[in-house]
C-alpha cells in the first residue's frame, strides 16, 4: 500500500491558488495525488491508472467529491457562482480570495460625472438608477460591494452606517462580510464598530445630506437581498441535503416576488422625472425590508446547517421574533423547508424505513451492523446499535418526543426482519396538512404511530412468539425447576461428565441430553427440541472473574462467546480471547458443562446473546451446587451402609462432617431456587404481562437476570471466591469419603478367604447365612475402626473439618458485614438461614474441638464377637 498526498494543482485551479501548508482543499478544487516517490497518480483512456512523472496533464487531475450525492459536471465546480454580482468573489475560499483592488473601479464601471456637479435632482436620479441595479446585487456606478477584506480596512471613517458582520473562517461568511456603499473616495470606515459610513464632505463625491439619510435607509434592503442571494447560490447544491434545498427553493421564490418589485420600481422610474423618487422608493420598500430582513437572518444563522438542525434554527428564529409578519414568513419557510423532514419522518414511523440519501434524518443506520438470523448466533447489538440518534439534527419541536420518534422505527423494523407487511393505517388517516411549526402536531403525529407499532409488536411477542412460555422453558433448564430431569441427566451422564473436557465425546453428551428431555417430564414442554448443551474450556470462576476484571480469558470459547464477554455486564474486554488453545488437561466436564438455547428472531431481542450468557451463568453455579448435595447425599447413603457396624464412634467426626457440609449445601441451593430465582421469575411475569412496550419487556428481563445474579452472589468476587473454596472442599470430602469406604468394604472374596482361614478356629464352615452376615459385620466392624484409628484418617478428617470450618467462617463474617455496608437483604436472609439459631458464630466457631474431641471415641473399638472368643 501506498500513501498518497493531495497537492493542489495550481495550472487548474483559480489564479491565485497555492499549495502551500495550511490550504484547505474544497470540492470545488483540482488536485493531484502524489506518492513518496515523486510521481503522481494518472488514469488512462482504457481506465487503468498509472503514474506520471508530471502532474501537468489532464489525466493527472482529480477533483473531491462528496460520498452520496449525484455526479455533477466539471463545469458545475469551475463556475461556482454563475450570478454576476458574485464573480469578484467566485473563489472564496481559504487563499484563493482573488487578489483585486476595490478602490479603484473597473473602466465600466467609473462614474461617468462627478455627484458634485450635478443638482439635488440629477444626484437623485443618478443614485436612484444605480438602487434598482444594486437592489438585483449588481455592482452600480456609485455604489459598489466593498468586501471586508485587508484592502477594504484601509479605506477611510464614514458616515452612512451599514452594519457589518465579523471576519470568520467560514467560506460563506467571508462572501457575504461587506456592505454596499458609494464610490471609495467618499467613504471611510470606523475600524472599531466595523461600521461603513459614506462620508458627504469628499473632495470628489458630494452627496446632499437628505439623499444619504435616504440611501443609508435603503441600502440594508440590498444587502439583505445580496446575502439572502448568496445563501441559495451556496446552499442549494446536493451537499445541504434536501431540507436545504426546500429552504432554498422557498427562499428563491420570495427572491422572485421581490424581483417582480424592482420591475415595478424601474418601470416608475422610466417615465420620467417624478415618476419614483427615493421617498416613494422607501416608501413600496416597506414590505420588502421586513422580509428581506428576516430572510437575511436566516441565511446567517442557518449557515452550514442541514436536516433537522436547519429546521431547528428556523424555528427559533420564527419564535424570537415579536412581529406578525415575521412569524407568518417563519411559518411559511418552516412549512417549505419540513416537506422533505417529515416525508423521511413519515417512512420512518410507518414503515420503519430510513430515506435519508444526505444524512440529515435524526436517525441514523449503522449498515455494518447486519442481523444474524443464524440460529447458532444473534447479538442485542442489532437492537442498541443499529439506529442511533443523531444529536445535533434533533430539532426544538422534536425534542420532548425524539425517544419515541426513534422506538418507533425500531419496533417496525422488526417486523420487516421478520418479513411481514407494515399495514399501517395512520397513513391513510394523516391529514394533508403539515403544520410543523406546533409542536403539539408533531407530538400527536409520532404519539399515534408509537402506539400502534408498540402494540402491534408486543402482540407479536407476547402471543404469536409465546414470550412468557419461552421464558418458563428456560427457566426449567437452566433453573434446573424439572427436577427429574436434571437427576435423570446426571444419572446417565456422570460417568461422562466426570471425564476431562478432552476425553469427552460432545455427540455423545448431546444424546444423552435429549435421553433425558424424553424420559422426563419434560417431555411435554413444547419448545425441548432447542435446547443444546455446550462445553466451555474454562471454569464458572475464571469466567466472572474475567468479566469483572475486564481481562481475556485463558483459553477459547465456543462461537459468539468472545462478543458475549465483551458486552457483558457493560464491561470492555481489552484484549482478545485466543479460539486455537486448547481446553485445560485437567478440566472436568462438570465444571466445563453447561445448557444452550436457540432463539431465533424476533424472540433475540429479549433472549439476546447477553441474556443467554446470564442463563448459563446462574445454571452454571447452580449446577455446581446442586452436584455437590448429590455427592454429598451419595456420602450420606455409605454412612447409612455402616449403621449395622459397631463404628459410630469412630466414625462421628465424619458423620458430624458430612451432616453441616450437607446442611449448607441443602440451604445455599434451596435459597437459589426458592428465595431468590423463583420469587424474581414472578414478578418479572407480572412486569411482562403489564408492559405496554417491547422495551420495558427487554428491561423487565433484563433486570430479573441482573437481580439473580447479584442475589446469587455472582456479582461479588469476595464472596464467590469463598463460597467456591466451600463446595470444593465439600466436593473433596464426598470423593474421599466415597474412595475410603470402597477400599475398607468386605466383600465376598475377602469373607470367603476369612472363613478358609479362621475355619479351625470357629469349628468349620458356616453353615447358614446368619452367622456368614454376623461374621462379616464383626469383621468389616474390626477393620474400619482399626483404620478409623490411623493418624492419616484423623488428620484427613481434622483437615477437611479445619478448612471448612474456617472457609465457613469467613464466608458468614463477609456476608455479615456485606449486609451491614450495603443494606442487601437478600444477604441477611442467606446468613440467617445459614446460621439458623446463631449456631456457627455462638458455638462452632468459638470452640472448634478437634476431631477425636467431637467424634472419635478414644477408647479402642469393641472386638469382633469371633475375636472376642479368642
Amino acid at each position: 500500500m501506498a500513501r498518497w498526498t493531495i497537492v493542489l494543482n495550481v495550472s487548474n485551479n483559480t489564479a491565485g491558488s497555492t499549495s502551500g501548508s495550511g490550504r484547505m482543499v474544497t470540492p470545488i478544487d483540482s488536485i493531484c495525488l502524489k506518492s513518496p516517490f515523486g510521481s503522481f497518480l494518472s488514469c488512462s483512456v482504457n481506465g487503468e491508472c498509472i503514474t506520471e512523472n508530471t502532474m501537468h496533464k489532464v489525466n493527472c487531475t482529480w477533483s473531491i467529491v462528496k460520498a452520496g450525492i449525484p455526479f455533477l459536471p466539471e463545469w458545475n465546480q469551475a463556475r461556482f457562482f454563475l450570478t454576476h454580482d458574485l464573480w469578484l468573489l467566485s473563489r472564496v475560499h481559504g487563499e484563493s480570495i482573488r487578489k483585486v483592488d476595490l478602490t479603484t473601479p473597473e473602466p465600466s464601471q467609473t462614474p461617468t460625472q462627478d455627484l458634485s456637479s450635478l443638482t439635488l435632482v440629477e444626484q437623485e436620479s443618478a443614485l436612484m438608477e444605480d438602487l434598482l441595479y444594486v437592489m438585483m446585487g449588481l455592482q452600480g456606478q456609485y455604489i459598489r460591494w466593498f468586501p471586508l477584506s485587508k484592502e477594504a480596512e484601509t479605506l477611510s471613517p464614514s458616515c452612512i452606517t451599514l452594519l457589518t458582520p465579523s471576519v470568520s473562517t467560514n467560506p460563506y461568511a467571508a462572501t457575504v462580510s461587506g456592505s454596499f456603499r458609494l464610490h471609495p473616495q467618499g467613504v471611510e470606515q470606523n475600524p472599531n464598530n466595523r461600521t461603513t459610513t459614506v462620508n458627504t464632505r469628499s473632495n470628489s463625491t458630494a452627496v446632499d445630506g437628505s439623499l444619504c439619510e435616504l440611501l443609508s435607509k435603503l441600502l440594508p434592503v440590498c444587502r439583505s437581498y445580496r446575502v439572502v442571494r448568496v445563501y441559495i447560490e451556496r446552499h442549494e447544491s446536493f451537499d445541504y441535503g434536501e431540507v436545504c434545498q426546500a429552504l432554498c427553493a422557498a427562499m428563491r421564490q420570495l427572491c422572485r416576488e421581490y424581483l417582480v418589485l424592482v420591475t415595478q420600481l424601474e418601470h416608475q422610474h422610466r417615465k420620467g422625472p417624478g415618476g419614483l423618487t427615493l421617498q416613494k422608493l422607501w416608501f413600496y420598500l416597506q414590505p420588502a425590508l421586513k422580509t428581506l430582513g428576516f430572510l437575511e437572518r436566516i441565511a446567517q444563522e442557518a449557515a452550514n446547517r442541514i436536516g433537522g438542525d436547519l429546521l431547528g434554527v428556523i424555528y427559533g428564529v420564527m419564535n424570537d421574533s415579536t412581529d406578525a409578519h415575521a412569524k407568518a414568513l417563519g411559518n411559511h419557510l418552516l412549512q417549505r423547508a419540513s416537506v422533505p423532514f417529515v416525508s423521511m419522518l413519515d417512512a420512518w414511523i410507518y414503515q420503519g424505513v430510513i430515506e435519508d440519501p444526505y444524512q440529515e434524518f435524526l436517525v441514523k443506520e449503522d449498515s455494518e451492523i447486519v442481523l444474524a438470523m443464524d440460529k447458532s448466533d444473534f447479538s442485542d447489538t442489532y437492537w442498541e446499535s443499529r439506529f442511533t440518534f443523531r444529536p445535533n439534527q434533533v430539532p426544538v419541536f422534536l425534542s420532548a418526543v425524539a425517544d419515541k420518534v426513534l422506538t418507533t422505527g425500531k419496533y417496525l423494523s422488526v417486523f420487516r426482519a421478520c418479513g411481514r407487511p407494515i399495514s399501517n393505517p395512520l397513513v391513510t388517516q394523516e391529514s394533508d396538512q403539515v403544520n410543523p411549526a406546533d409542536s403539539q402536531w408533531y407530538t400527536t403525529k409520532v404519539e399515534k404511530a408509537y402506539s400502534w407499532a408498540s402494540s402491534h409488536l408486543l402482540s407479536l411477542l407476547m402471543t404469536e412468539e409465546n414470550l412468557v412460555a419461552r421464558l418458563c422453558s428456560l427457566k426449567n433448564y437452566f433453573f434446573l425447576a424439572c427436577g427429574d430431569f436434571f437427576v435423570h441427566l446426571l444419572d446417565i451422564a456422570e460417568d461422562e461428565l466426570t471425564k476431562t473436557v478432552q476425553q469427552i465425546t460432545k455427540s455423545k453428551l448431546e444424546s444423552l441430553l435429549e435421553m433425558a428431555l424424553r424420559t422426563s417430564t419434560a417431555n411435554v414442554d413444547p419448545y425441548k427440541d432447542d435446547l443444546t448443551c455446550e462445553l466451555y474450556p474454562y471454569t464458572l470462576i475464571e469466567q466472572l472473574f474475567a468479566i469483572h476484571s475486564g481481562q481475556p480469558l485463558p483459553t477459547a470459547a465456543p462461537a459468539g462467546t468472545n462478543s458475549v464477554l465483551n458486552s457483558f455486564l457493560n464491561i470492555a474486554t481489552p484484549g482478545t480471547v485466543s479460539t486455537s488453545l486448547p481446553p485445560s488437561a485437567h478440566l472436568k466436564g462438570l465444571e466445563a458443562f453447561t445448557l444452550s438455547y436457540t432463539v431465533t428472531w424476533p424472540l433475540s431481542l429479549v433472549v439476546s446473546r447477553r441474556n443467554l450468557t446470564k442463563y448459563q451463568l446462574l445454571f452454571r453455579h447452580l449446577f455446581f451446587a446442586k452436584y455437590v448435595e448429590r455427592q454429598l447425599s451419595s456420602t450420606w447413603l455409605l454412612h447409612q451402609s455402616t449403621k449395622e457396624l459397631r463404628v459410630h464412634a469412630a466414625f462421628a467426626g465424619s458423620y458430624c462432617l458430612r451432616h453441616r457440609m450437607l446442611h449448607l449445601c441443602k440451604n445455599l441451593v434451596y435459597y437459589m431456587v426458592v428465595e431468590v430465582l423463583e420469587p424474581n421469575f414472578h414478578t418479572m411475569k407480572s412486569a411482562l404481562n403489564n408492559a405496554t412496550n417491547i422495551d420495558e419487556i427487554i428491561s423487565a428481563h433484563s433486570n430479573f437476570l441482573d437481580m439473580c445474579l447479584k442475589e446469587c452472589l455472582l456479582t461479588d468476587q469476595e464472596l464467590l471466591k469463598i463460597l467456591t473454596k466451600i463446595t470444593t472442599t465439600c466436593l473433596l470430602f464426598a470423593q474421599h469419603v466415597d474412595r475410603f469406604t470402597k477400599s475398607v468394604k468386605v466383600d465376598d472374596a475377602y469373607m470367603q478367604a476369612w472363613d478358609n482361614y479362621h475355619a479351625p478356629e470357629v469349628g468349620g464352615i458356616h453353615r447358614n447365612e446368619l452367622q456368614r452376615r454376623q461374621t462379616r459385620i464383626e469383621v468389616e466392624s474390626e477393620h474400619i475402626g482399626r483404620v478409623a484409628q490411623e493418624k492419616n484418617y484423623l488428620r484427613m478428617i481434622e483437615k477437611f473439618s479445619g478448612n471448612f470450618d474456617k472457609h465457613l467462617k469467613d464466608f458468614l463474617e463477609r456476608l455479615k458485614d456485606q449486609s451491614k455496608s450495603r443494606y442487601d437483604s437478600h444477604l441477611t436472609n442467606l446468613c440467617t438461614r445459614l446460621d439458623y439459631n446463631s449456631f456457627y458464630t455462638d458455638g462452632l466457631l468459638k470452640q472448634q474441638p478437634q476431631p477425636n474431641q467431637q467424634g472419635v471415641d478414644s477408647r479402642p473399638p469393641t472386638a469382633p464377637r469371633g475375636s472376642a472368643q479368642r
